[in-house]
């Protein structure tokens, strides 16, 4: 089952998609469970598969980060075996699982643009493909043997990275507003057999630049939930992203750093195909009330004038690579951003040694 959120007709909902259409959750549904969090928190996944509404076509909705207001998002450093981006040398491998934080403020959904920070930053402004898994179940020191009973899904992700900064705060590099991405929708953990089969593409203007397999991490997903739930209880609706492999521009010779007009691709076996155009951040911004709930009432949700290819020109780019690779099941899908755009009733919108 693949998971959205998004906004179409000015109200931000949750559904289920096949890649070509979303099916939103019913208006009885949303007063049950008025976001796709507490959809997870009540294990009602099954439930939710009955109780759709009317199909909308894909194309028409604008999609959101695939988890409304995770309560944590949770990036693994150094977790596959490549050239350190920052200091171009290749280190060790970590003795433990290195842990940094991300900001919900710093991630946007497919088809939306990556904001280029204001001057300086962005002369090293960096992509890093991940694969993310989504927590389901709530658990506290769960053991590796136990940790992938408590997935609930998973999907691509996006760490935009601003490297100079990341030099002095690894949080400041990594949390630029805007900078990141996540999406373009949750597949849930039933369809993924062997997560650690998954392949991770990353394409930056149709050209391939990381590719690698989640067997190839250092630590695997369940070394990774178990490791972090040590810490803290980890919820339901809570991101992990497990690591970047090798092929960001920091890392190439000469630097390759995103630029305003470029078009980034980060595509995941059994999930799809995360695209974003890259933009300049503007200073004009624009404050919008959303509908999340079945009555109509307004709750406040914020969408910035940020730059976005037509829906048309980010589809045709990944039309042309649909098949590209026989091997990765790899869906491709653009929505068009609408700002005036969703049918349903969600509400939308944690040794030292630097990670990337």
């Amino acid at each position: 089952m693949k998971l959205v959120i998004f906004i179409h007709a000015g109200r931000a909902g949750y559904g289920i998609t096949d890649g070509t259409i979303v099916r939103p959750a019913s208006d009885g549904f949303c007063e049950t469970y008025p976001d796709l969090r507490a959809v997870l928190a009540a294990d009602a996944l099954d439930a939710l598969d009955s109780a759709v509404g009317p199909p909308i076509a894909l194309g028409q909705v604008e999609l959101l980060p695939p988890v409304p207001n995770p309560a944590k998002i949770v990036c693994v450093g150094l977790n596959y075996r490549k050239p350190y981006p920052v200091g171009g040398v290749a280190p060790p491998d970590p003795e433990n699982i290195i842990l940094f934080g991300k900001e919900r403020q710093a991630i946007v959904g497919h088809g939306s643009a990556l904001e280029i920070p204001p001057k300086g930053p962005d002369q090293s402004f960096d992509y890093e493909a991940e694969i993310a898994i989504v927590i389901g179940r709530q658990g506290l020191c769960i053991p590796p043997d136990q940790a992938m009973d408590h997935v609930a899904g998973f999907t691509a992700f996006n760490d935009g990275s601003v490297r100079d900064w990341q030099k002095h705060s690894i949080h400041a590099g990594k949390n630029f507003e805007k900078s990141g991405s996540c999406g373009p929708w949750m597949v849930t953990a039933d369809e993924i057999v062997a997560p650690d089969d998954m392949t991770l593409i990353a394409r930056l203007n149709g050209d391939v630049v990381q590719h690698a397999k989640a067997s190839e991490m250092i630590y695997t997903m369940a070394e990774q939930i178990s490791y972090i739930s040590q810490v803290t209880t980890l919820l339901p609706g809570d991101i992990i992203a497990t690591g970047s492999p090798d092929g960001t521009g920091g890392s190439r010779s000469p630097k390759r750093y995103l630029r305003k007009g470029d078009l980034l691709e980060i595509s995941v076996s059994g999930v799809g195909t995360l695209a974003n155009t890259v933009g300049r951040r503007r200073s004009i911004r624009i404050s919008r009330a959303l509908s999340c709930n079945p009555s109509g009432s307004m709750s406040r949700l914020t969408n910035y004038d940020g730059q976005h290819w037509p829906s048309s020109r980010v589809a045709g780019a990944a039309m042309m690579r649909q098949s590209r690779s026989p091997n990765t099941s790899l869906t491709r899908t653009a929505a068009a951003w609408n700002p005036t755009a969703s049918s349903g009733c969600c509400n939308t919108r944690g040794s030292m040694r630097t990670a990337s």
